[in-house]
């Protein structure tokens, strides 16, 4: 996940960011010195009619 993260972000990941993808947001909980230690996966529900 780490490598996702910092390939999407193109930088080291700085805590409290969140990260939206297709179908997941990503909420980075905790980081130290660079190094992801803890963080959330949020789905994205799609809604029910358009």
């Amino acid at each position: 996940m780490a490598g996702l993260v910092i390939d999407r972000l193109r930088r080291l990941p700085r805590e409290g960011e969140l990260l939206d993808l297709p179908g997941m947001r990503i909420e980075l909980v905790s980081v130290d010195q660079g190094a992801i230690r803890k963080l959330r996966l949020i789905p994205r529900r799609r809604p029910l009619f358009q």
